[in-house]
């Protein structure tokens, strides 16, 4: 009997000393709060913005927006985290072949980086998140980057482009015009998709239903269908310059980094170059040389590739035919 009241009150003990350990990480990983997370104190404007931001308590994992396994905030994919800045208020989805490097050297420029407008460098700036200098939403906690996503008072902005013209653009910029980058992406041993890629529109078509990449993926799996209703700001690729003015302009950042200091004299505004100019050196011209690429067999195939962008209401698409 003794025996037995001796093994019951030892398995009580372990059991009490599980909990207590359970009950330590739980008080440390629920400490991680959002007053220091920013990095700096220039977020902070005043001291009623301190309060607010302390205010904010970490809550229990399904309760916040932000998940650790999110797309939006995963390292590795160069566009995958959205980009942040702090002072603007703003978080920014680039999104390959939609003029994403030339945000990105706007980015450095507003983070005051001395060699903002390098380009294609050996250390492949400005793409490189690990090198480029900017922030990305996983560089916060969850907590701060929940709130980030959801606050009134902030900007999250993409700008998308037309899916057939984006197509066209990564085929002659990621098969036409380089030689490498498809058979790396896909076909890395054998090589043997590469020939029926470049031979037509319609081969690399075929050979990127079995091979995913950033340059070609639909725009509207760029982040989690969740995070969708959160964007408050949709620009065009056909009218770039245009949205990129009324977005820094609504920001307060339009005369200082965007109304000149771009092209290669430094006297143009940005996405006032033209392909193949400052800072547009992967741009293709896709939409003037649809005809040669395209047939309308084709279009409707890249189409119904794409009907998930023209179907997102947010990014607002209107499915157009160019060719009869």
């Amino acid at each position: 009997m003794w025996r037995v009241s001796q093994r019951y009150l030892l398995l009580l003990t372990l059991l009490a000393a599980c909990l207590c350990c359970v009950n330590l990480v739980l008080t440390v990983w629920r400490s991680d709060s959002v007053r220091g997370a920013f990095g700096h104190e220039s977020f902070l404007s005043s001291p009623a913005d301190a309060i607010s931001f302390t205010a904010i308590q970490p809550q229990p994992f399904d309760d916040l927006l932000v998940q650790q396994g999110d797309r939006i905030y995963l390292r590795g994919d160069w566009d995958g985290a959205p980009i942040v800045l702090e002072e603007y208020k703003l978080i920014f989805f680039t999104t390959a072949k939609v003029g994403c490097t030339v945000w990105k050297q706007l980015f450095r420029r507003m983070m005051k980086i001395s060699d903002w407008n390098v380009h294609n460098t050996a250390r492949l700036i400005p793409w490189n998140p690990e090198l480029n200098g900017l922030k990305y939403l996983y560089d916060y906690n969850r907590t701060v980057a929940s709130y980030m996503m959801t606050a009134n008072d902030w900007t999250r902005a993409i700008f998308v482009r037309d899916p057939k013209e984006r197509f066209l653009s990564a085929y002659l910029d990621k098969v036409v015009d380089n030689k490498d980058f498809f058979r790396k992406q896909c076909c890395l041993f054998t090589g043997a998709c590469v020939a029926p890629a470049r031979e037509s529109l319609q081969g690399f078509f075929d050979a990127v239903q079995t091979c995913e990449d950033a340059h070609w993926k639909p725009q509207h799996r760029r982040m989690e269908s969740k995070y969708w209703r959160y964007v408050n700001f949709v620009g065009h690729m056909e009218t770039t310059s245009q949205d990129a003015e009324h977005l820094l302009k609504m920001i307060g950042a339009w005369k200082l980094y965007g109304q000149s200091g771009w092209g290669r004299s430094g006297n143009l505004s940005i996405f006032k170059t033209s392909a193949g100019g400052a800072g547009r050196e992967h741009a293709t011209n896709a939409k003037e040389r649809f005809a040669a690429f395209y047939t309308p067999s084709l279009e409707r195939q890249v189409e119904l590739y794409y009907s998930g962008d023209y179907a997102n209401s947010v990014m607002n698409l209107t499915t157009k035919r160019f060719l009869i």
